[in-house]
């Protein structure tokens, strides 16, 4: 019986190395920008976090949620883990700063439409 449980868990192991090794997802370019601003807005909010710096990890957070909510409302069974995965790959090496700009000025002429106002943040002291 243990000979059937260790192929049993040899088998398990196979596969899920198997599935690391699935092809990155095929995304449209708006979904990989909001994986890739995502990606970024998240690690500006832990960031945000690390330094006690609880209005940077606030306005993070809740720029990535928007982020999040358009890749889920656009590709709702897309494997986030994977599409982060391959964003990683692709530009990982490449610092936040190359991105931060378009993604915040992004979710900045979303809130103007829905609005019709000015969004933009008020200077920090």
């Amino acid at each position: 019986m243990l000979v059937v449980g260790e192929l049993a868990m040899n088998a398990f192991g196979l596969l899920a190395a198997l599935s690391l090794m699935r092809p990155a997802p095929e995304l449209d370019a708006a979904t990989q920008k909001d994986v890739r601003c995502f990606a970024v807005l998240s690690s500006l909010a832990e960031t945000g976090r690390e330094r006690g710096d609880q209005e940077l990890a606030e306005h993070a957070s809740s720029a990535a949620t928007f982020f999040l909510s358009r890749i889920r409302s656009r590709s709702p069974s897309l494997d986030l883990t994977q599409a982060l995965t391959a964003e990683a790959a692709a530009n990982g090496t490449r610092p936040a700063s190359d991105f931060i700009h378009d993604c915040i000025d992004e979710r900045l002429r979303y809130l103007e439409s829905v609005t019709g106002s000015q969004a933009r943040p008020k200077k920090r002291k």
